[in-house]
C-alpha cells in the first residue's frame, strides 16, 4: 500500500489495481479511483517522448496524435472529430463567443473554431506546439501552465482535452477554471477512460505521464467536489489515427467504434459540465 492520497476523496487506503511493466496501479478502496503510486515523470517531457515513441512497437508507449504532419494526413479525421466537439457544445450554448483551451497543443482545434467567429486563447507547457500556433496559425497561444495563467479575461467555454489526467493536482486545476468561467459558463474535459472492459482493447496507461485513470463515475464525482453539475458524457474510440496508420481496412472497426459509443464503452471519455 502506498503512502498516496486519493484526489477526490483523499483518503490514503488503497490496494493493487494493476502492475503495467515497471508502474503500480492503485484503487482507492473509499471512492474506486485508480492512480498511479508515484509520480516520476516530467510532464514538460511528454510531447518530446510522443515524438520519440510514434513508431515505437511496445504496448505501454507514449501517444499523441496531433502532430503537424499528422494532421496535414489526417485532417478529415481530426475535423469529424472537431465536427462531433462543436456540436455537443452549441447543444448547450448556441451562442458561444470564445474559449480558452488548456492543453491547446499545436493549435489545429482553436484554428477550426477561430474561422466559425469563435474567439479563442490557449495555453500549453510544450514551447514547441505553442511556436506553432503562434507563427503558423497567427493564434493568440501561451506557454504557459495553467496555474500561472493569468488574464482579467472571463470565457464561455473551457477546454480540458487530454490534461487532467496529467495534473498532480486536478483540484487545484479546476478551481482555477471556475474563476476563468463567466457566469454559467461550460467546462468540457476529455479524459482516457480505461477502467474495466472498453473498447479499443489494451489501450495503454500512458505511464508514467497519465497520474489518475478517471471513469465517468469517479470524474463526475471530481467535478461535484469542485462546484460543478455534470451535464452530459460520451464516450468513444481513442488512438484512431493510430489505426489508420496501420493502412487496415477500418469498415469493421468503425462499426465496433460506433457500437461502443453508444454503449459507453468507449476508451475516450468526454464529459461537459457548468458550475454549480
Amino acid at each position: 500500500m502506498a503512502n498516496q492520497s486519493c484526489c477526490i476523496c483523499n483518503s490514503d487506503k488503497n490496494s493493487l489495481y494493476k502492475i503495467v511493466g515497471k508502474y503500480r496501479l492503485l484503487r482507492c478502496n473509499k471512492c474506486s479511483l485508480v492512480y498511479l503510486d508515484q509520480d516520476n515523470s516530467n510532464q514538460k517531457k511528454f510531447i518530446e517522448d510522443a515524438k520519440t515513441n510514434l513508431k515505437n512497437k511496445k504496448k505501454e508507449k507514449v501517444e499523441y496524435w496531433s502532430f503537424p504532419e499528422l494532421y496535414a494526413k489526417y485532417r478529415k479525421v481530426f475535423e469529424s472529430f472537431f465536427n462531433e466537439r462543436l456540436r455537443i457544445i452549441k447543444k448547450y450554448n448556441k451562442n458561444i463567443k470564445d474559449l480558452l483551451d488548456v492543453g491547446c497543443g499545436y493549435g489545429f482545434w482553436m484554428n477550426y473554431c477561430e474561422k466559425r467567429g469563435i474567439e479563442c486563447g490557449g495555453i500549453d507547457i510544450s514551447s514547441e506546439a505553442v511556436d506553432f500556433a503562434r507563427n503558423n496559425l497567427k493564434l493568440d497561444a501561451w506557454k504557459k501552465d495553467l496555474m500561472d495563467f493569468k488574464t482579467h479575461k472571463k470565457y464561455d467555454l473551457i477546454m480540458v482535452f487530454d490534461v487532467l489526467e496529467h495534473l498532480k493536482d486536478p483540484n487545484k486545476a479546476l478551481a482555477k477554471c471556475r474563476n476563468l468561467l463567466k457566469k454559467g459558463g461550460l467546462l468540457y474535459i476529455q479524459v482516457p477512460n480505461l477502467t474495466g472492459f472498453k473498447i479499443t482493447p489494451n489501450h495503454g496507461y500512458g505511464l508514467p505521464y497519465h497520474l489518475w485513470q478517471f471513469s465517468f463515475k469517479t470524474l463526475s464525482a471530481l467535478l461535484k467536489k469542485n462546484g460543478y453539475n455534470v451535464l452530459d458524457h460520451w464516450t468513444g474510440p481513442m488512438g484512431v489515427i493510430g489505426e489508420y496508420e496501420k493502412n487496415e481496412n477500418l469498415f469493421l472497426k468503425k462499426i465496433i467504434w460506433k457500437v461502443a459509443s453508444k454503449l459507453y464503452l468507449g476508451d475516450r471519455l468526454q464529459v461537459i459540465a457548468r458550475m454549480q
